[in-house]
């Protein structure tokens, strides 16, 4: 999706820090596919990624 192809152009992480946002995007990519509301799983992935950033 989109914002795969934007995390590969991003150039603030190190190879390291994109797998790791890569894995969120596609935890919630299957959340949505098995029916999650897209709103809440957006915002549930923003959230963890903010969190995985402060930690890095």
């Amino acid at each position: 999706n989109q914002l795969h192809r934007e995390l590969g152009s991003v150039t603030f992480f190190d190879e390291s820090q994109k797998l790791k946002v890569t894995e969120v995007m596609a935890e919630t990519d299957f959340r949505m596919v098995e029916g999650g509301g897209e709103s809440l799983q957006l915002d549930a992935m923003t959230a963890k990624i903010c969190s995985q950033i402060k930690e890095l």
